[in-house]
């Protein structure tokens, strides 16, 4: 256990911070602690996000590291995207500092005016010059290779421009000495959009600027925890429900998004009528490939499922982390079950299927990307080995 104090920025007027309440809580959110500016709390090592709002509404936020060596005082910073309420109940802007919250996505398409803010977040030392390229290939299939020989110079907060394409694309970035990280680029062929990075406790966090507002508004809503909220959004006649649960949606990226999202609060009927189209029409896109398996699955069609999971070396890593996630688990399963035990497969598939040399190494490139995850972030980020 360690004593950590909140501070408020000195430019907050003392009136407006006295006996204000600060709310800790873990990376799902989970309220952990409550204590009030400048009396310490003592927490065990972990990571936890910290709020507090002022007697004006507005609100103070940071994310934290507590360690052996951590720093007994953590610094409230503004929340210029959050509006009153707790973070279970009000919608914890995308843009907002934890980055649980943020979880690799930012709402706004100009975040220029955001850097000043992000130098602060680390509250341990400034960040360091970075450098990024932008790779092309498929993982999974060969090796990724660089769209441009040089890497580029990048400093924290400064957007990065790019474009989707039909063939996956992955940023790689490093930050001073630290570790080669790469990002999916969660984009639709010609879709433009930005990558921000920032630095918080020694760690580098890359966030995806999105444009297209029902992906913002999902995602605002799936990553602070409101999954019924996010369905709500989606509910049968709503308007994101009709331009994009079809099987050719308005925007794919959305529609695999809402696929995830109606697995999560298993509505998996809702798929019935768009899935198989949407999963054959964008053969660019590895999620729709899990979003298809997975729904196969809990149809007790294991083998339409395994046969889909197989199909994601020809496309490549999804571009969410919960994507991995699914393939992971399910192929987990099929491995126990098709390779080891062949009376279970004859009661749960229909047609007789064959753990190979495909499916092992699959599986196996899979748990290695697994293993160098930030599953706390939205999309797919990964340490390079």
């Amino acid at each position: 256990m360690k004593e950590i104090t909140f501070e408020a920025p000195s430019t907050i007027q003392p009136d407006l911070t006295e006996g204000v309440a600060v709310e800790i809580l873990d990376r799902k959110l989970t309220r952990k602690a409550t204590t009030t500016l400048s009396k310490p709390v003592k927490l065990e090592a972990g990571r936890y996000i910290a709020q507090a709002t002022l007697s004006d509404g507005q609100v103070l936020s940071t994310s934290f590291n507590v360690t052996e060596d951590s720093e007994p005082v953590a610094q409230l910073l503004p929340d210029v995207d959050a509006t009153s309420g707790s973070y279970e109940n009000r919608a914890a802007a995308a843009g907002a500092s934890p980055e649980s919250v943020r979880a690799g996505v930012s709402a706004e398409p100009e975040v220029a005016q955001d850097a000043p803010e992000a130098q602060t977040r680390a509250i341990v030392a400034p960040a360091p010059e970075g450098v990024y390229c932008l790779l092309a290939g498929n993982y999974l299939k060969d090796t990724l290779h660089p769209i441009e020989e040089e890497w580029r110079p990048t400093t924290v907060s400064q957007p990065i421009d790019l474009t989707g394409a039909e063939t996956p694309r992955t940023l790689q970035l490093q930050c001073g000495a630290g570790p080669v990280w790469n990002m999916l680029i969660p984009l639709n062929p010609g879709e433009p959009g930005k990558v921000i990075w920032h630095w918080q406790d020694g760690r580098v966090l890359l966030d995806v600027t999105f444009s297209n507002q029902d992906v913002i508004t999902l995602l605002r809503h799936a990553i602070a925890g409101r999954i019924t909220e996010a369905a709500l959004c989606i509910d049968w006649d709503t308007p994101i429900a009709k331009k994009q649960l079809r099987g050719d949606p308005e925007h794919p990226i959305c529609a695999v998004i809402c696929g995830y999202i109606l697995l999560r609060t298993n509505q998996i009927e809702r798929l019935d009528s768009w899935l198989r189209e949407f999963a054959d029409r964008f053969d660019w896109l590895p999620d729709s490939l899990l979003v298809l398996a997975e729904y196969y699955a809990r149809r007790g069609e294991h083998d339409e499922a395994y046969r889909a999971l197989l199909k994601l070396s020809g496309r490549g890593l999804p571009l969410f982390s919960s994507g991995l996630s699914y393939a992971v688990d399910r192929l987990s399963i099929y491995e126990a079950t098709i390779g080891k035990r062949p009376e279970t497969q004859s009661r749960n598939m229909k047609e007789p299927v064959t753990w190979g040399v495909e499916a092992k190494a699959l599986l196996e490139q899979l748990r290695g990307i697994a293993k160098r995850t930030d599953f706390d972030r939205n999309v797919l980020t990964y340490k390079v080995a």
